[in-house]
């Protein structure tokens, strides 16, 4: 078929090739007509021969002139009027020349004239005129070209309409075909309803996607079968709006499929209308966006949220604090945060390994989620760091500092409770800062900054405490700081000695001592060892003081021995780090230092924390049977505290417990302290293993201890700690 613009060109084309030909005809006809005359005059003069008078053929226009006496005619006279054939005749025979001359095809309008006459005779005038254009055929034939003309522009116009029908639609048909094409290929879904939510269509995709097949649902409302109940007139109020030419984009709804789950799809929407502007149903286009809501909320929530314990973390913790501290602005609150560090942590991390550790925060965040109001807020910083915020306790900051010291004492007892990990029972204790929300400042970082300020001084107070943020304790910490400072130089500066605490028995004989040591403060006096011990563990600093107070103990230790020991004294209790104690180089040190000083090893004891015991690897047990073949006693320090298990005192080679002095001083008021003393007694006592009591600072301790078939003991009531030479003198 031709395209649109050559039929156009065909038809200028017909036209002008028509125009050519008719005037081809025009000229042909012009020439015929010329010779016809002729001819026809020439007819006429040979009909009427006797009457012939003249006969012209030269001119334009040839005529004939004749007499007609003998015909019973007078004249005859033919000529051109306005493009017509006219004869005039004079006789009486006017009908039969009328039919021989019509006869003849010369003529076409017979009139009579009588005008002309030559020597007294009457002459008619034949004339045949045949004009160079006549205009009536002519015309006639233009007409007929003209309706050939518009019949045939019809018939090609007609051709074209209807090549043009079929070419739009063929394109419609690639259109449609195309289209579904795209419509099943697209990995996007592709709905259409009516105006009164009936499914019209659904693509392939769709189908795959909600389990449902076309066929079977085609008609159906399509709120009911997948919106659910939650948000239908939800949906259908932008449905309506959509069906109201409101192009709604950006609409996410759920759906339900066949198998019950719920996927969640943004939409695009908009109403299909017919040329006249009538609404005909909605096209939507959705995308299931499931997957990805899902993992920005997973990303979402990795970004706010510990991914070990699910509390908050450092982040959403300081959004909240904020929130509070505005809110508690405008109602005139206060709230509390409370900084919890869990006491030895660190330790049964590094002895029992990370899935344990690990275990242990899970369950310590459990306690404190389960423990607090819908209105409170807990959060894990890192490590062993956790925070609870109290967001509204009262109005008065004194109400709300007793408020949050009643809540610090039900964390600490709940997070004191035993816990079964993987078949260990362990214990922990946590140290708890506390500040109030606001106090002496608006900024989340502050606040943090004086909670963790004053976690640390619950520390340093002996751990297992509470303590509140005050002004001053800012002031400690910038001193704190300056101690570490200083630390490092005391090494040095040789500012450390050592003391020594007198062991008795229960007839108050001296039995041996404890290595204490001390730090002379040039400015400051002496510093007591619960604030430069943590400093030293912090500064790394803790190998090289042990074992500078190793070195010491056993010279003087030989100078003692040189000049004959008491006959009951048997050991000096040196206390090992556990950094110093999991050296590499600690046994190859402590050989060297024996051979140095010539000191008998059976007059030693190590004691080792309750943490180190937690490490029960070949290595370390390996390093205990080594100082036991060497004649070094172990004792275990602080016993009860930390990580109490039968196992190690079964498997490790130990030959005392001491007693903790905190169950020693609640020993006589609290019946819980007093059945696990008894209980570590009698089971040291199944084991084989030797007990002393330390921190005994009266006689009651002292006779409830002995009651209790203690037969060791250390504390106030029998000595101060004593230096070197008051220590010497009590030996002699």
């Amino acid at each position: 078929m031709f395209k649109q613009k050559h039929y156009k060109q065909i038809e200028i084309a017909i036209f002008v090739l028509s125009m050519l030909l008719f005037l081809v005809f025009i000229i042909s006809w012009e020439k015929h007509t010329l010779n016809k005359a002729q001819q026809d005059l020439m007819k006429v003069a040979e009909v009427i021969q006797d009457d012939l008078w003249n006969y012209d053929k030269g001119g334009s226009r040839p005529y004939l002139e004749l007499s007609a006496k003998s015909n019973n005619y007078r004249s005859i006279e033919i000529h051109d009027h306005n493009g017509e054939l006219f004869i005039s005749v004079v006789g009486p025979e006017l009908h039969a020349i009328d039919r021989f001359l019509n006869g003849i095809g010369v003529i076409s309008h017979i009139d009579l004239n009588n005008e002309i006459h030559r020597d007294g005779n009457s002459i008619g005038v034949i004339r045949a005129v045949y004009l160079h254009s006549p205009v009536y055929l002519y015309l006639n034939l233009f007409l007929v070209l003209i309706l050939c003309l518009t019949a045939l522009r019809f018939f090609l116009r007609s051709l074209r309409e209807l090549s043009r029908r079929k070419q739009t639609q063929n394109e419609l048909i690639e259109e449609r075909d195309f289209a579904d094409s795209l419509i099943n290929t697209a990995q996007t879904i592709i709905l259409v309803l009516d105006t009164k939510g009936a499914i019209i269509r659904i693509n392939p995709y769709l189908e795959e996607l909600c389990g449902h097949r076309l066929v079977d649902i085609k008609g159906k409302n399509w709120f009911d079968l997948f919106i659910p109940l939650r948000e239908r007139d939800k949906t259908k109020k932008v449905f309506s709006r959509t069906v109201n030419n409101v192009k709604t984009s950006g609409v996410i709804n759920s759906i339900i499929t066949r198998k019950g789950s719920e996927r969640l799809i943004e939409w695009h929407n908009k109403s299909i209308r017919d040329r006249a502007g009538f609404t005909l149903g909605v096209l939507a286009v959705g995308q299931d966006i499931t997957d990805r809501v899902h993992a920005e909320k997973l990303i979402e929530h990795q970004a706010s949220f510990d991914a070990l314990t699910d509390l908050p973390n450092r982040r959403l913790l300081v959004d909240r604090i904020d929130s509070v501290l505005a809110y508690n602005h405008r109602h005139g609150l206060y709230g509390a945060l409370l900084f919890i560090d869990l006491d030895n942590f660190k330790h049964i991390n590094d002895s029992l390994g990370h899935p344990i550790g690990d275990g242990l925060l899970k369950e310590v965040a459990i306690r404190l989620k389960n423990s607090l109001r819908d209105e409170d807020f807990s959060a894990r910083l890192g490590g062993d760091e956790f925070v609870v915020m109290y967001s509204d306790l009262s109005s008065e900051p004194e109400d709300a500092a007793e408020y949050a010291r009643s809540g610090a004492e039900k964390l600490q007892k709940l997070l004191s409770q035993a816990y079964e990990i993987e078949n260990h029972t362990l214990r922990l204790t946590p140290s708890i800062g506390i500040t109030l929300i606001p106090e002496g400042s608006d900024d989340a970082h502050d606040l943090l900054k004086h909670a963790d300020t004053a976690m640390y001084r619950a520390k340093e107070s002996g751990r297992n405490t509470i303590r509140f943020y005050l002004p001053s304790m800012q002031i400690n910490a910038e001193k704190h700081l300056k101690l570490q400072n200083e630390l490092l130089l005391a090494l040095d500066s040789h500012d450390f000695f050592l003391n020594y605490q007198p062991q008795m028995d229960a007839s108050h004989n001296l039995i041996g001592a404890e290595v204490l040591l001390r730090w002379q403060h040039p400015t400051r006096g002496i510093i007591p060892p619960n604030e430069f011990i943590p400093l030293a563990e912090k500064t790394g600093k803790m190998e090289q003081l042990g074992s500078w107070v190793l070195e010491q103990a056993l010279t003087k230790l030989k100078q003692w021995s040189n000049n004959t020991l008491p006959s009951n004294f048997n050991t000096l209790a040196i206390n090992i780090s556990p950094k110093q104690f999991q050296s590499n180089s600690f046994l190859e040190d402590v050989e060297h230092m024996l051979a140095d000083s010539g000191v008998d090893p059976k007059l030693l004891t190590f004691e080792l924390t309750e943490n180190i015991m937690m490490d029960m690897s070949n290595n370390m047990r390996s390093k205990m049977d080594y100082l036991k073949t060497l004649g070094i006693r172990i004792s275990i320090d602080d016993f009860g505290t930390g990580y109490s298990s039968l196992a190690y005192l079964q498997r490790l080679p130990l030959d005392e417990l001491k007693i903790d002095k905190t169950f020693v001083s609640h020993l006589t008021s609290q019946q819980q302290d007093s059945t696990l003393v008894e209980t570590i007694i009698n089971m040291s006592q199944h084991l084989g293993l030797d007990v002393i009591a330390e921190g005994v600072e009266n006689r009651t301790q002292f006779e409830y201890l002995m009651l209790l078939g203690c037969q060791k003991y250390q504390g106030q009531f029998f000595s101060t700690p004593l230096n070197e030479t008051e220590f010497t003198s009590l030996l002699h």
